[in-house]
């Protein structure tokens, strides 16, 4: 029996991790605005655990199933286009789960 090795499950976990750091929009502030005490917002814990959620889960299932439907796209277009819905499989199975992955906020749950 062949065990994998641990240099391939560091760098497969090291790829998970780049590709979820990728997939977080960064925020930042605008040019010459000033950071204040009243532009300080902290987060609450609810906002905590809808990131938590967001990173450790569904970025994870979304990137699994923009790879799915990346796979899975040539053979429904063949099929789709018959009835000239080629556009429709590409915006089902490739491009919405992959701008719900890589473009929506961190966090943001809808």
């Amino acid at each position: 029996m062949r065990f994998p090795q641990p240099r391939r499950a560091r760098s497969a976990a090291l790829l998970v991790a780049l590709l979820l750091l990728a997939a977080a929009p960064v925020r930042g502030e605008e040019p010459g605005a000033e950071a204040s005490a009243g532009n300080a917002q902290q987060m609450t814990e609810e906002q905590v655990l809808a990131i938590a959620f967001d990173v450790l889960l569904l970025r994870p299932m979304g990137f699994l199933q923009t790879m799915i439907g990346v796979a899975v796209t040539p053979i429904a277009w063949l099929l789709a286009i018959p009835g000239g819905l080629e556009n429709d499989v590409i915006e089902l199975l490739v491009t919405s789960p992959a701008e719900h992955t890589f473009l929506r906020p961190l966090g943001e749950l809808s």
